[in-house]
This record gives C-alpha cells, sequence and structure tokens, in this order.
C-alpha cells in the first residue's frame, strides 16, 4: 500500500538521478496545473458576496422592509435568474402520496407517479 506502480519500460532503465529529476519535474508540472487551475477559479471567488439577493419579482415593500431591517438587500434584474437556486425535490406522504417540484431556473423536471 501507498507504493507507485510505473509502467514505463524506458524509466527503469534510466540512472536513478535521472529518474529523481524526472520525479521531481512531474511534480513541479503537477503543482503547476493545480495552481493554474486555481487561478481560472479566482474570478468567482473573488465575485463572490454575503448580501441578500431576491429577483425582481418579489414586491418592493418586502425589498423595503427588509432593507428597513437592516439587510443588504440585492434585486436581481430577472423574475427568475441563474444565479439563484436549481432545487429539486421530492417528498413522499404516510399515504402513499408523491409530490414532486424542480426549480424552473434549472434545467430538468420533477415527475411524480
Amino acid at each position: 500500500m501507498g507504493e507507485q506502480v510505473r509502467v514505463d519500460v524506458f524509466y527503469e532503465r534510466f540512472p536513478l538521478a535521472l529518474q529523481r529529476v524526472i520525479e521531481v519535474i512531474g511534480g513541479l508540472l503537477l503543482l503547476a496545473m493545480g495552481l493554474y487551475i486555481a487561478w481560472l477559479t479566482l474570478p468567482s471567488v473573488e465575485q463572490s458576496s454575503t448580501n441578500l439577493k431576491l429577483e425582481e419579482r418579489f414586491d418592493d415593500r418586502l425589498v423595503s422592509a427588509l432593507a428597513t431591517a437592516g439587510h443588504d438587500v440585492e434585486v436581481l434584474p430577472e423574475a427568475f435568474s441563474d444565479t439563484m437556486g436549481h432545487a429539486g425535490g421530492i417528498v413522499r406522504h404516510p399515504d402513499g402520496l408523491i409530490e414532486s417540484a424542480h426549480d424552473p431556473r434549472s434545467n430538468g423536471g420533477a415527475a411524480s407517479v
């Protein structure tokens, strides 16, 4: 356990010093790929926010009441924004009735039988 298996007919023929150089270069390449992936995702992390987001279909009185209560409210310009949810759910009631629903912002659907 914990050992690597190399399937490389040339690697084992190389001197030990060259094998170590190859391993170091491989490790550096792996590290570079990880850093590159982290760099690609950085813009999405920088754009995250913690304010309360509501879609424009919410009543203006509710938005005002939330803001008055001290919430940092941001109203999104769409009635159903891709920024939100994408949830789905199924519930089975004790009497056997099955109900399902899905978020209209997401692809797919829900069906109950």
